[in-house]
């Protein structure tokens, strides 16, 4: 059993038609009217999350701490994309530009224990040119712990001749979830491989990040479930906060 985030391309597998459009959709309505032309993913990843901005006309660039997932980004893109390995924890000391709105996505923030969150929005402030904003969306832990969940399913993945299921099962612990992810690969019927591999992730409560971006000088401007879909914040399951340096 492996690590999730070093297997770009079973990652890359979770591709769902019609996402890149929905993705594109919500950072044009949440960005709007707000002065955002360049943008740096601080977890880039494979670039399945942020590489869309670019068809709205706003410069993206990324960095991860997953070489291989950067290495995966390039084969997509080339060099269309300044990517930069570094930690986001110290990203300050590999990304010299600044940036009209630094990102934080894929759930990401949830890799690191709780007390380095002031580190990792400290350092994505001092890549906030101006006056400009921090994005950062995440799984609801507060919703995971409440209704310890332990299960989440995905819709079948058809990819040609080939289905791809995901189920994901939650094992919790006192400060940690481990992830376990399933995959099954079916063709005529059969299962024709598996892939079951795991991340453990730091749960955080929302009031904590709120709190270490105020600390920073950011008032929360927008947030709610992400991709705008239509349940309050408190039951979603991935929500989204977006800060703006300064008071609003």
């Amino acid at each position: 059993m492996g690590n999730f985030y070093t297997h770009a391309e079973i990652y890359d597998k979770i591709r769902y038609p019609g996402m890149q459009d929905r993705l594109k959709g919500f950072y044009k309505d949440i960005f709007a009217g707000k002065n955002i032309s360049t943008v740096h993913d601080v977890s880039f990843g494979t670039g399945n999350l942020t590489a869309c901005l670019d068809e709205l006309q706003i410069k993206v660039s990324g960095s991860d701490l997953s070489l291989e997932m950067l290495e995966r980004a390039k084969e997509k893109y080339g060099s269309k994309y300044p990517l930069y390995q570094a930690d986001f924890r110290l990203v300050s000391k590999t990304v010299a530009e600044k940036f009209d709105c630094v990102m934080c996505t894929g759930n990401s923030l949830g890799h690191v224990p709780n007390d380095d969150i002031a580190k990792v929005v400290s350092e994505m402030d001092a890549l906030v040119s101006g006056d400009g904003y921090i994005f950062i969306d995440s799984r609801n832990w507060d919703k995971i712990r409440r209704d310890r969940q332990r299960f989440y399913t995905y819709a079948p993945l058809f990819v040609g001749e080939e289905r791809i299921n995901l189920v994901q099962v939650w094992d919790h612990d006192i400060e940690t979830i481990t992830f376990n992810f399933l995959f099954t690969y079916e063709k005529e019927n059969k299962i024709t491989g598996k892939d079951i591999l795991h991340e453990t992730y730091f749960p955080f409560e929302r009031q904590l990040l709120e709190k270490e971006l105020e600390a920073c000088g950011y008032s929360v401007m927008e947030s709610g479930a992400q991709m705008n879909m239509p349940v309050e914040i408190e039951a979603a399951d991935w929500y989204y906060i977006l800060a703006k340096k300064g008071k609003v």
